[in-house]
């Protein structure tokens, strides 16, 4: 995913996918609370 973001150029720089497979997981279990907190803690600090 990263090598994707990255030939999408500098607008995509800014995603980080290293989680990505872990919260689709959390998804597909149907553990939203648990992917929602997970959520708004990377997203701490970030606008």
């Amino acid at each position: 995913m990263r090598e994707i973001l990255d030939a999408a150029g500098p607008s995509y720089n800014i995603h980080d996918p290293s989680t990505w497979a872990q919260q689709a997981g959390l998804a597909d279990q149907g553990k939203w609370d648990e992917l929602k907190k997970w959520q708004d803690e990377l997203n701490a600090g970030k606008s």
